[in-house]
Protein backbone atom coordinates (compact mmCIF):
# COMPACT_ATOMS: atom_id res chain seq x y z
CA UNK A 1 0.00 0.00 0.00
CA UNK A 2 1.47 3.32 -1.07
CA UNK A 3 1.42 6.06 1.53
CA UNK A 4 0.38 9.65 0.88
CA UNK A 5 3.24 12.16 0.62
CA UNK A 6 2.82 15.45 2.50
CA UNK A 7 5.30 18.33 2.33
CA UNK A 8 6.02 20.42 5.41
CA UNK A 9 6.19 24.13 4.54
CA UNK A 10 9.99 24.14 4.96
CA UNK A 11 10.34 21.19 2.57
CA UNK A 12 8.13 22.83 -0.04
CA UNK A 13 10.25 25.95 0.26
CA UNK A 14 13.41 23.84 -0.17
CA UNK A 15 12.06 22.22 -3.36
CA UNK A 16 10.79 25.50 -4.80
CA UNK A 17 14.08 27.25 -4.04
CA UNK A 18 16.19 24.49 -5.61
CA UNK A 19 13.97 24.42 -8.70
CA UNK A 20 14.16 28.21 -9.11
CA UNK A 21 17.93 28.24 -8.61
CA UNK A 22 18.52 25.45 -11.12
CA UNK A 23 15.98 26.75 -13.61
CA UNK A 24 17.68 30.13 -13.79
CA UNK A 25 21.00 28.46 -14.60
CA UNK A 26 20.05 25.27 -16.41
CA UNK A 27 16.36 24.50 -17.02
CA UNK A 28 17.17 20.90 -17.99
CA UNK A 29 18.93 20.35 -14.64
CA UNK A 30 15.86 21.70 -12.84
CA UNK A 31 13.57 19.34 -14.75
CA UNK A 32 15.92 16.42 -14.01
CA UNK A 33 15.96 17.26 -10.29
CA UNK A 34 12.15 17.36 -10.16
CA UNK A 35 11.90 14.03 -12.03
CA UNK A 36 14.44 12.51 -9.64
CA UNK A 37 12.42 13.81 -6.69
CA UNK A 38 9.22 12.32 -8.14
CA UNK A 39 10.91 8.92 -8.55
CA UNK A 40 12.33 9.09 -5.03
CA UNK A 41 8.93 9.98 -3.53
CA UNK A 42 7.25 7.19 -5.48
CA UNK A 43 9.79 4.70 -4.14
CA UNK A 44 9.41 6.05 -0.59
CA UNK A 45 5.62 5.82 -0.71
CA UNK A 46 5.84 2.07 -1.31
CA UNK A 47 8.77 1.45 1.04
CA UNK A 48 8.51 4.11 3.74
CA UNK A 49 11.03 2.57 6.12
CA UNK A 50 13.82 2.17 3.56
CA UNK A 51 15.70 5.27 4.68
CA UNK A 52 17.89 4.96 7.76
CA UNK A 53 16.81 6.69 10.95
CA UNK A 54 18.71 9.89 11.64
CA UNK A 55 20.15 9.85 15.13
CA UNK A 56 19.86 13.52 16.00
CA UNK A 57 18.37 13.86 19.46
CA UNK A 58 14.72 14.84 19.31
CA UNK A 59 14.64 13.96 15.59
CA UNK A 60 15.32 10.28 16.18
CA UNK A 61 12.14 9.32 14.32
CA UNK A 62 13.21 11.15 11.16
CA UNK A 63 14.56 9.18 8.22
CA UNK A 64 16.82 10.21 5.36
CA UNK A 65 16.98 9.30 1.69
CA UNK A 66 19.94 10.48 -0.34
CA UNK A 67 19.13 11.93 -3.72
CA UNK A 68 22.52 13.36 -4.79
CA UNK A 69 23.30 16.16 -4.34
CA UNK A 70 20.28 16.40 -2.00
CA UNK A 71 19.14 14.59 1.11
CA UNK A 72 15.42 14.20 1.76
CA UNK A 73 14.47 14.08 5.45
CA UNK A 74 11.09 12.58 6.30
CA UNK A 75 8.85 11.06 8.96
CA UNK A 76 6.41 8.20 8.61
CA UNK A 77 3.12 9.28 10.18
CA UNK A 78 0.54 6.49 10.10
CA UNK A 79 -0.80 6.38 6.53
CA UNK A 80 1.36 9.23 5.26
CA UNK A 81 4.94 10.38 4.87
CA UNK A 82 5.81 13.93 5.84
CA UNK A 83 8.72 15.38 3.90
CA UNK A 84 10.41 17.63 6.45
CA UNK A 85 13.31 19.06 4.40
CA UNK A 86 15.22 18.61 1.17
CA UNK A 87 18.74 19.90 1.70
CA UNK A 88 21.65 20.23 -0.70
CA UNK A 89 24.78 18.49 0.62
CA UNK A 90 26.41 21.91 1.01
CA UNK A 91 23.74 22.82 3.60
CA UNK A 92 25.20 20.64 6.37
CA UNK A 93 24.58 23.29 9.05
CA UNK A 94 20.87 23.36 8.10
CA UNK A 95 20.42 19.84 9.46
CA UNK A 96 20.55 21.22 12.98
CA UNK A 97 17.48 23.34 12.21
CA UNK A 98 15.23 20.39 11.35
Amino acid sequence: MALEIIFAPAAQKDVDSAARYLSARNPEAAANMLRQLDRTLELMSGRPFMGPVVSAGKYRDMRKITMPPYAVYYRVLGNSIEIARMLHHAQESERRKL
